[in-house]
C-alpha cells in the first residue's frame, strides 16, 4: 500500500492559495489594449504542491512579494495531507483485500 502526500499553502486569512488561470484575451494584445486592460486571472482550485520543497517555494515567495509592499512578516504556512487508495468510493472490499495483502506478508 502506498501513500502519497499532497502539500497545499495556506494564507493568513485561512484560506489556500489559488491555482490561478490566465484568461485569454480572444482579440490578442494589440487590439485588445485599445479596448482597455487584459481579463483578469480567474481561480481555478486550491494549487496542490507535490513536494513540501516546492510548496515552501511558493511561500518564500509569496513572502518577497509581501515584504516589496511593506508587509514585514507574512503567516503563510505549508500544509499535507496523506492520500491513500481508501479515501474515495466504496472502501470495504479494498480495504480487506490490502489487510490480507499485509497479513500474508505480499507486500
Amino acid at each position: 500500500m502506498s501513500f502519497d502526500r499532497e502539500y497545499a499553502v495556506v494564507l493568513p486569512d485561512g484560506s489556500f492559495l489559488q491555482q490561478m488561470r490566465q484568461n485569454a484575451d480572444p482579440t490578442g494584445y494589440f487590439f485588445g489594449s485599445l479596448f482597455g486592460p487584459p481579463p483578469e486571472p480567474t481561480a481555478e482550485g486550491v494549487r496542490i504542491f507535490r513536494t513540501e520543497a516546492d510548496a515552501q517555494r511558493a511561500v518564500d515567495g509569496l513572502r518577497e512579494q509581501a515584504q516589496k509592499v511593506g508587509v514585514s512578516d507574512l503567516f503563510a504556512r505549508v500544509v499535507c495531507r496523506v492520500c491513500g487508495p481508501w479515501l474515495v468510493g466504496d472502501i470495504g472490499e479494498s480495504i480487506a483485500d490490502e489487510m490480507g495483502t499485509f497479513l500474508r506478508g505480499e507486500q
